[in-house]
């Protein structure tokens, strides 16, 4: 499970159908701590988009050029496709669509994590 001491913890259920939820918001505080960018999964600076930010959250470290690392334990991608999944049907559109329109911002990516999140 994902632990980072730098990321305050969030209480979420137990339960894996419910722990979307807190990776939602757990994304948040990730895009606090690296930074938020679009068009790629994580940035030469160490910058996600919002899916590397879930990504993140489950212990996943996308490489540089936003690709995903050899090595994908079944559990841990099971576990950001689920969120990625109700992200998606929160937005009606792919969050990699929604991530990168023109003029968003890093504050209109928290705000719509945190409202999926509560949904």
């Amino acid at each position: 499970m994902f632990h980072d001491p730098h990321i305050a913890r969030v209480e979420t259920k137990t339960e894996p159908e419910e722990e979307w939820r807190g990776d939602l918001l757990k994304a948040i505080a990730v895009l606090d701590r690296d930074g938020w960018c679009q068009g790629i999964g994580c940035d030469d600076k160490g910058r996600k988009c919002v899916g590397g930010a879930l990504y993140a959250v489950a212990g996943i470290n996308l490489t540089v050029n936003g690709d995903l690392p050899a090595f994908r334990p079944p559990d841990l991608l099971c576990r950001v496709n689920r969120a990625i999944s109700r992200l998606d049907d929160y937005l009606g559109v792919s969050h990699f669509s929604w991530n990168d329109i023109p003029g968003r911002t890093v504050s209109e990516v928290k705000a719509m994590l945190r409202a999926a999140a509560e949904q």
